[in-house]
C-alpha cells in the first residue's frame, strides 16, 4: 500500500463523524463447514514495498486475508483464511519506504513468499479487493499475471469517504475514526487484517461498507453495458493493435476482465472520456485478409498510470512495459471469425472507404466523427445502431 505520513487532528480528519470512539465489530474466523455456499469470497491484499516505482521497485511483504461475504446484503460473514510473508528484493530498500513500514534489509535477507499459497488463495477469490487498488495490483501482478483477470476493487476510491463525513480516505485516518485499533501501522498484514474490518462497519444507512464498494463497482459494469443499449456514445474510437506484436485473438478468447490499453496518441488524452466507444481493430499483421475491427468495448474511468503486468504473456516481443498512461476498456462483443467487419469491406464503403486507419495505418488510436461511428455500428450490429 502506497502511504505517507500525515499531520492533522483527528476531529479535522473525521470531520463530522468524530473520532475516537471504540469499534466493538470484528471478523470472526470461520471453519470450512460453516461457510454458507451461497456467500462469496473475496480476498484484501496489501503490499509493503522497496518503493512506489511500479518500473523499478519490489515486494518486500505480501499479505492477504480470505473473506466470505453475504451476496445479497454485502456484509462481511467471516474470515476464511490469512496469509503473510516477506520476500527479500532485488533493489536495495529505499529509506523513504523503510521509514514508512519500518521493514529493513535484515528483516527480508533469505525470506521468500509461499507463491503456491497465494496463488491458491487468489485462485479461491472472485473478487480482489486493495486500498489504492492501482498501486497493490501494479505490483502483485508482476509475481501472479492471472489476478488480472479478476475484478479489483478499491476501497479508498470506490467508497464515498467524504460523503460519509471523513475529510481524508488513507487507511490509517479511516481506521482511527472508527475506533479501529491496529497493531502495526503499514505492515500488511495488519493493514489487510484491519481493512476487513472497516470495510464490515455500517455507514448511516444502515449498509455495510464493502455493500457500497460492491454497489459501485456492479454501478460501472452496468453502466459500460447501458450505453450500447441506450444509443450513441459522446464518441467513438478505434484502437489498432498488431497480432505480430500482441496476441489480441488469444487475449479476448480466454479474458473476460477489463482490457489495459495504452494510449501512443498522447494528444488524445484530454479527450478520452469515461463511456467512450471502442472498436478494436486487429491489423493485417504482414498477412492479407485478416485485419478489421473484432471488438467492441466502452471506456472504464479516464486515462492514467495503468499496470502491463497482466498482459506480458500476450507480447510476442520486447514491446512489453509495465506501466504506461492509458485506459481500461470493458470488452462487450467479440468477434473473431464470423461477423467481425473486414477491412476489404471497408475500401468501397461510401463513408467508410476515407477512414484515417486506411490512409494512414500505422496508428494506435484513431478518433471517429460521429457519422464514421454511426455507419461501423450499424455494420457491427443493425437493430442496436442509432
Amino acid at each position: 500500500m502506497a502511504s505517507q505520513f500525515g499531520g492533522g487532528e483527528p476531529a479535522a480528519i473525521c470531520g463530522r463523524r468524530g473520532a475516537g470512539q471504540e469499534s466493538t465489530e470484528s471478523s470472526a474466523y470461520l471453519d470450512r463447514e460453516s461457510i454458507d455456499p451461497s456467500w462469496g469470497i473475496a480476498a484484501f491484499v496489501d503490499t509493503e514495498t522497496t518503493g512506489c516505482n511500479l518500473d523499478r521497485d519490489d515486494i518486500v511483504e505480501l499479505a492477504i486475508v480470505l473473506f466470505a461475504f453475504d451476496r445479497g446484503t454485502g456484509q462481511i460473514t467471516g474470515v476464511v483464511d490469512e496469509y503473510v510473508g516477506l520476500q527479500q528484493p532485488a533493489v536495495p530498500i529505499r529509506p523513504g519506504a523503510c521509514r514508512v513500514h519500518g521493514i529493513r534489509e535484515e528483516d527480508v535477507r533469505g525470506k521468500r513468499l509461499d507463491t503456491a499459497r497465494i496463488a491458491a488463495m487468489l485462485e479461491q477469490a472472485e473478487l480482489l479487493v486493495a486500498h489504492n487498488e492501482r498501486f497493490d495490483r501494479a505490483f502483485v501482478a508482476r509475481l501472479f499475471p492471472g489476478c488480472e483477470l479478476k475484478p479489483w476493487l478499491c476501497s479508498m476510491r470506490g467508497i464515498d469517504w467524504r460523503g460519509h463525513g471523513f475529510n481524508s480516505r488513507r487507511l490509517e485516518d479511516l481506521l482511527r475514526c472508527h475506533g479501529i485499533r491496529t497493531e502495526q501501522e503499514h505492515r500488511a498484514a495488519s493493514d489487510a487484517r484491519d481493512a476487513v474490518v472497516l470495510l464490515s462497519q455500517r455507514a448511516q444507512d444502515g449498509r455495510s461498507y464493502f455493500w457500497e464498494l460492491l454497489s459501485h463497482y456492479q454501478q460501472v459494469q452496468d453502466a459500460a453495458i447501458a450505453g450500447f443499449r441506450e444509443g450513441a456514445p459522446t464518441r467513438s474510437w478505434i484502437f489498432q493493435c498488431n497480432p505480430e506484436r500482441f496476441d489480441i485473438d488469444r487475449y479476448l478468447a480466454e479474458s473476460d476482465a477489463l482490457l489495459g490499453w495504452f494510449i501512443r496518441q498522447k494528444h488524445f488524452l484530454d479527450r478520452i472520456e469515461d463511456g467512450d466507444e471502442v472498436f478494436i481493430w486487429r491489423s493485417d499483421g504482414g498477412r492479407r485478409g485478416p485485419g478489421g475491427i473484432i471488438a467492441r468495448a466502452r471506456v472504464v474511468g479516464w486515462p492514467e498510470e495503468i499496470s502491463g503486468q497482466g498482459l506480458r504473456r500476450y507480447y510476442r516481443n520486447s514491446e512489453w512495459k509495465r506501466s504506461g498512461i492509458g485506459v481500461w476498456l470493458h470488452i462487450l462483443e467479440v468477434r473473431l471469425g464470423d461477423g467481425m467487419i473486414k477491412r476489404s469491406s471497408l475500401l468501397t464503403h461510401p463513408v467508410l472507404k476515407d477512414l484515417r486507419i486506411l490512409r494512414v495505418p500505422v496508428e494506435t488510436n484513431y478518433l471517429l466523427s460521429s457519422e464514421e461511428g454511426t455507419e461501423i455500428r450499424r455494420l457491427w450490429h443493425p437493430q442496436t445502431a442509432a
